[in-house]
Order: structure tokens, then C-alpha cells, then sequence
């Protein structure tokens, strides 16, 4: 019994290494509730979205199709983290074209729960349609302290969206690729 324990044991522990580490694509085969290989390419906003020192505005991010994805969506999850010397001004996130929206969020700071100036965010949507034909976008808000001089680039910010796809048991997950936000100060007499 302690041999087939430390077996399974090891087995466990080799499995969630090589999911941590990225260690290649999960062959198509893979167990339902299986994440499947990362999938698109990222769409940012350009030009870089301006925001005044000491005030909020909103950056768009985005998500292009590439490869195979289900047919259906059930369920998604999207994970939003503030470009470096800024903060997420609120938990609203806006559809921007055809993305779906009705998100639900939880702000962050750390591990500390936060209705505003959060560091990242978790949102879920009960979507229940086909996956982006071609791409979605969102928008979130960005706070820029008041601090931060004029022309100063916030880079760093990225977003993540799951989808999940209905099948035989817990049905899979589909991970994307990295969607960038960057947000800059204005310079001189420029506005956003």
C-alpha cells in the first residue's frame, strides 16, 4: 500500500511540475478538466492609451484567434494585472465590439481584498456562446498617481482569459496567450 501511495504520490507531484513549467502543448488526448495548449495572439491598444497623472481612464487590451479552439464556451475567467506604477481604478470591465461582458470581479492588492486601486483582478462571466470568431477586447480602468511625471510610460500590465469548454465530465479549460496593458502620462499640452 505505501508503494502504490508514493507511486501515485510522485506521479501527482511530476504531473503539476511539468503543467507549472509550461512544458510543452497537453496531447489531445489529455483527462477532462485538463488545461490545453495556450492559444492567441495579443491585440493592445495602440496608440498606448494616455491618462493624466492624478486622474483614471480607461486601456483597452485584446485577444486575436489562433488555432483550434472548442465550439462552444460555457463558462469564462479573466485575469487582469495593472501595468508597474499604476492601479486598476474599479472592477469594471467593458466589452468593446462583440467580447462578451457581464463580468463579476474581485480587486486585489497582494492578498488583500480592495474595491478600488487594486494591483490585479479576477473576473468570471456565465457566457455561454461560441469562442472570439476572430477577437475580443475589453476595457478596465486605469488610476495614475498624481505623482507620476508627464511622459512616463507604465508597461508590464497584462490580462489572461480562460475559456471553458463543456464535455464529458468537468468538460477542458483553454488558456490564452498574454494580452499587454501599457498606459502613458501626456507630455506637455496632449490630452487623452
Amino acid at each position: 500500500m505505501m508503494t502504490y501511495v508514493r507511486h501515485w504520490g510522485a506521479a501527482v507531484l511530476a504531473a503539476g511540475a511539468a503543467l507549472t513549467l509550461g512544458s510543452g502543448p497537453v496531447p489531445a488526448t489529455a483527462a477532462p478538466g485538463t488545461p490545453q495548449p495556450y492559444w492567441g495572439t495579443d491585440s493592445p491598444q495602440r496608440p498606448i492609451a494616455l491618462v493624466k497623472s492624478g486622474s483614471s481612464g480607461p486601456v483597452t487590451f485584446g485577444i486575436k484567434r489562433t488555432g483550434n479552439l472548442p465550439s462552444r464556451v460555457d463558462k469564462l475567467t479573466l485575469t487582469v494585472y495593472s501595468p508597474e506604477l499604476v492601479r486598476l481604478a474599479d472592477t469594471k470591465v467593458t466589452p468593446v465590439g462583440k467580447a462578451p461582458g457581464g463580468w463579476s470581479c474581485r480587486m486585489y492588492d497582494g492578498m488583500t481584498p480592495m474595491e478600488h486601486n487594486g494591483r490585479h483582478m479576477v473576473c468570471t462571466a456565465r457566457y455561454s456562446g461560441p469562442p472570439p470568431a476572430k477577437e475580443w477586447h475589453w476595457k478596465v480602468n486605469i488610476a495614475v498617481p498624481a505623482e507620476l511625471p508627464a511622459g512616463t510610460r507604465s508597461a508590464n500590465g497584462w490580462a489572461s482569459l480562460r475559456l471553458h469548454s463543456p464535455g464529458h465530465g468537468s468538460g477542458s479549460w483553454w488558456d490564452s496567450n498574454a494580452m499587454t496593458l501599457e498606459v502613458r502620462t501626456p507630455v506637455g499640452a496632449a490630452t487623452p
